[in-house]
């Protein structure tokens, strides 16, 4: 239902669940519709019905921001609001480790593959 833009609906078909499996229902629609469609779970970030689903939303939107890049600052500030104090993404750790694995990966490749066919041509000039 997200994927195809029928978000009330979605949030009023988990009001038919119990509290655990609502908070984990709604939990994983805000994800799903921070990662497919950021830019309208911020315009309805304020309407939502409740605190705990403008946390959910604003949690998937800190998660899939370096993903997406959908929002800009200002926008993520506001999304900031949303959150409880000192809150870390979890999965910020994780992001950075990738970005550092892959700068790491491509001084290898410089390294090993593209210095040494930069030098041979150099030679051959």
């Amino acid at each position: 239902m997200i994927r195809d833009g029928q978000y009330d609906r979605a949030l009023a078909l988990g009001q038919r669940l119990g509290e655990n499996r609502r908070r984990n229902y709604n939990g994983s629609l805000m994800y799903q519709w921070a990662m497919t469609n950021p830019e309208t779970l911020f315009e309805q970030l304020d309407e939502l019905p409740s605190d705990q689903l403008k946390d959910q939303a604003a949690k998937g939107l800190v998660r899939y921001s370096h993903e997406t890049k959908a929002l800009s600052s200002a926008q993520m500030e506001h999304v900031g609001s949303f959150l409880p104090e000192g809150y870390v993404d979890p999965y910020g750790n994780s992001r950075q480790m990738r970005q550092m694995s892959s700068e790491w990966f491509d001084e290898q490749v410089q390294l090993i593959f593209i210095n040494p066919v930069q030098r041979e041509k150099a030679k051959e000039e």
